[in-house]
């Protein structure tokens, strides 16, 4: 299949969104909806059966690492409150990444079937974003003012 563009360097991903946008003609993005649960936000049992494994942090309250158990690359992430699918991780880089397009006047919205509730709870701790829908569409929550991209 294809290759995670996050394991890519960080040039390669660049210098592939460079060549992919005048291919399809895309003059500017405005927004994006991102899915949530798998793939944004990452839960190790889905994760194991790719050979990366996520480590608890101890010593850091509410962090965590995960590791790639073929390749021993580590990444930091944030560790999310359980929910009916485990503790879900999202990376760092995966952050620091929609804080860019955000900059960029890119809107970036996540997308998730899960109760407003445990959204509520995941946001602090997920990317800045411009709104979050819960519920399997039913109900959109809006960034405050000050924190829109």
């Amino acid at each position: 299949g294809p290759q995670d563009p996050e394991a890519l360097p960080r040039e390669k991903r660049e210098i592939t969104a460079r060549a992919i946008r005048p291919a399809m003609g895309v003059v500017k993005v405005r927004a994006i909806f991102s899915d949530l649960d798998g793939t944004l936000c990452h839960f190790d049992r889905d994760t194991r059966k790719h050979g990366v494994v996520t480590e608890e942090d101890p010593k850091t309250p509410g962090t965590a690492t995960a590791r790639n158990t073929h390749t021993g690359e580590t990444r930091p992430c944030r560790l999310l409150p359980t929910s009916t699918m485990g503790n879900g991780v999202v990376s760092e880089e995966s952050v620091r990444l929609v804080g860019e397009l955000r900059k960029a006047g890119v809107k970036f919205v996540v997308v998730s079937g899960a109760r407003s509730s445990t959204i509520m709870k995941r946001l602090p701790l997920l990317p800045h974003v411009d709104a979050a829908v819960s519920e399997t569409g039913s109900r959109i929550m809006y960034a405050p003012e000050g924190e829109q991209g």
